[in-house]
């Protein structure tokens, strides 16, 4: 009788356990996010204007600027004819700013980063520590056509 007792108990529980996660996600959680303008973010949230290709994003308060930056891969997903993967390469991190909290972003650029490293960027990731700005990114020597080639990760940093 104890072990039946401890089901219904345990059954109760879990239920109770439900509804309370149920109404939060519903009534808590459930609405959209708005920034202190009152706008909501468009879908997607953003979209380069160079390629159309914003990937893999990372969102960084800049507190020079008092803006959100976006650090993306950027793809040619809009240059037509080429060749296997070759949509993906050929690009640097793009950056979009955002002074309205989120709710809409502006392309800026893209990153400065010396050569002779230039040909492809992918996958940025920015921290900042103590002032300076790290960002780790996926470097590739060349434009190929398929995946079979060299690549590196590397670590640059700048103070604003």
């Amino acid at each position: 009788m104890k072990y039946f007792q401890n089901k219904v108990i345990l059954k109760y529980s879990m239920n109770r356990f439900f509804i309370i996660i149920l109404f939060s996600v519903l009534f808590i959680g459930g609405t959209p996010e708005t920034d202190k303008t009152g706008k909501r973010a468009s879908k997607p949230l953003f979209r380069d204007p160079m390629y159309d290709g914003a990937a893999d994003p990372v969102v960084i308060w800049n507190k020079q600027e008092k803006k959100w930056f976006l650090f993306y891969t950027n793809r040619r997903a809009n240059v037509k004819g080429l060749d296997g993967v070759t949509w993906v390469h050929g690009t640097r991190i793009g950056i979009a700013e955002s002074s309205d909290g989120g709710a809409s972003w502006q392309y800026r650029d893209t990153c400065a980063i010396p050569s002779p490293f230039t040909e492809t960027h992918w996958a940025p990731e920015v921290i900042e520590h103590e002032g300076t700005y790290n960002m780790y990114l996926s470097y590739v020597p060349g434009i190929f056509t398929n995946w079979s080639h060299p690549r590196r990760i590397f670590h640059l940093t700048s103070q604003d």
